[in-house]
């Protein structure tokens, strides 16, 4: 899978390969009165329609693991808007593109193709309505390679937007679970359980198909409650997740950080058992789907990791570190935030052996 979506990733020369899901506007949104409020021609106004109707279905697309196909339609789309001299309005597709990418664990391409959209904000003022789906996908991308400053402004910002351009209510909070996220990463738990709290009233009564936005919000509670002792209420918000992404079919990876997720909460409970059994299922599962370069495999080693660690048995917790370490070097750069994480496991566990008689 990965060698075709590179193949479509490289099809266009004015950006850098990657991918990635934007955030759609509302339903309620007409574009024929968007378009008038912009003071667009009706020749613009035509394209426009067209770029929000192809943006939309890449969207769906990346949602339900359909990256392949995603990235064809956006490169294609991409193309297209390059040949008739509307790079203006491809900032829906680089941002989808990015977040294939960030999806997929390449993590580099990503970053491009973020970079690459910067341009597009400065030069064409009056393509900003797709700027809040920006925002999330830089948020989200900042979270995974542990730029938690970054990522708490950047997912503020979203929100910010997100209401500003009426997106719909759940990918608005999707975006304030990655702020709660980033903020508990930070040390500020108090504020991250503010934040999820009012992310949650986003999320349907009832567990349907709602790929992504509803599993992710839950995932957010879940380790953040885990972190306030609240084990009962973690382990119950992400059941309901992975609810949620029972409904996606094929498998995606909405079903793996559920698994992390719970991973987590029951290592912060100090219940060893129960977290290898979900890292581990994590870290099978994004090997199915994704192989072992990935981000979700470094986390899944790191917890495995310091299971063992905290079991006792420090050559098994060197051998996961061991893994990890390369795969997140390759990843995010030697010395970088997100590298750092697995690092910090290491220099647990050698502390761990200095204690040792």
């Amino acid at each position: 899978m990965r060698s075709e979506l590179n193949c479509g990733l490289c099809a266009l020369g004015f950006i850098t390969p990657s991918r990635t899901p934007i955030q759609r506007l509302h339903p309620s949104v007409n574009v024929a009165v968007l378009v008038v409020a912009l003071g667009i021609s009706s020749a613009s106004a035509q394209s426009l329609g067209e770029v929000y109707r192809e943006a939309g279905q890449v969207d769906d697309l990346v949602n339900n693991g359909r990256y392949v196909e995603a990235a064809k339609l956006a490169n294609s789309m991409l193309d297209r808007l390059h040949r008739s001299h509307r790079e203006g309005q491809a900032l829906p597709f680089l941002a989808y593109l990015a977040k294939t990418g960030l999806e997929t664990g390449q993590i580099a391409q990503a970053s491009g193709l973020l970079k690459s959209a910067e341009p597009i904000l400065l030069n064409f003022y009056r393509e900003r309505h797709f700027e809040p789906a920006l925002m999330r996908e830089k948020a989200a991308f900042y979270y995974a390679s542990a730029q938690y400053d970054s990522a708490a402004a950047a997912a503020s910002k979203a929100v910010q937007l997100s209401q500003e351009y009426n997106y719909e209510k759940i990918r608005t909070e999707y975006c304030r679970g990655i702020q709660a996220l980033a903020h508990l990463r930070s040390g500020n738990t108090t504020e991250a359980e503010r934040l999820v709290s009012i992310a949650l009233n986003a999320v349907p009564k009832r567990s349907g198909r709602s790929p992504v936005f509803a599993p992710r919000i839950l995932y957010s509670a879940c380790i953040v409650e885990s972190h306030m002792d609240k084990l009962t209420v973690a382990e119950r918000l992400c059941q309901r997740g992975l609810e949620f992404a029972g409904y996606s079919r094929p498998q995606t990876r909405d079903l793996s950080l559920g698994y992390l997720a719970l991973a987590e909460a029951y290592l912060q409970a100090g219940d060893l058992s129960h977290s290898r059994e979900f890292a581990q299922q994590a870290a099978d599962l994004t090997a199915q789907l994704f192989g072992t370069q990935h981000q979700d495999m470094v986390d899944a080693l790191d917890f495995l990791a310091i299971v063992s660690l905290k079991e006792g048995d420090t050559a098994a917790a060197h051998a996961r570190i061991a893994q990890a370490i390369p795969i997140a070097n390759k990843l995010f750069g030697d010395g970088s935030p997100g590298a750092a994480v697995s690092a910090r496991v290491l220099e647990a566990i050698v502390a761990g052996e200095r204690k040792q008689p």
